[in-house]
């Protein structure tokens, strides 16, 4: 049992770093880490956990830049969006 609670603080610690890393890196590029639609939010934070900060960030920059040079609307644009990182969380298991 006491292994099972170590396990759970240990994760905990490592999500609240990697929440407070992300808000300072979105911060940096003037963007709201805590605003950021909820399954995407999700996504970028399980990936955190299991990588970098940085390397998320790259990655979701990558794909807002090429969804931009993509056509169609705004709204169909960000539905992608939520699309990939709905099926990123998804694989993600931190």
């Amino acid at each position: 049992m006491l292994a099972f609670l170590k396990a759970a603080k240990l994760k905990e610690r490592a999500a609240a770093e990697s929440r407070r890393k992300l808000t300072v890196a979105f911060g940096a590029i003037g963007m709201d880490f805590m605003q950021l639609h909820p399954v995407i939010h999700g996504a970028l934070l399980k990936e955190a956990i299991a990588t970098s900060s940085e390397a998320v960030l790259e990655v979701y920059l990558r794909a807002i830049e090429t969804l931009l040079e993509c056509p169609g609307t705004d709204e169909m644009k960000a539905q992608v969006l939520l699309e990939i990182y709905t099926e990123r969380a998804n694989k993600i298991r931190p």
